[in-house]
């Protein structure tokens, strides 16, 4: 099975509940986080 890359847009508020769930998925080889684009400096 193949990872799915993902970027995340926006890592403030939701963004952090996705984040964890990222790393959780990436920890069991499901996913890769590719990069992460926050929105507001």
């Amino acid at each position: 099975m193949s990872t799915v890359d993902i970027v995340l847009a926006g890592a403030r508020g939701h963004g952090r509940w996705h984040l964890e769930n990222i790393r959780r998925l990436q920890d069991k080889g499901i996913v890769r986080l590719a990069g992460i684009c926050e929105l507001t400096p």
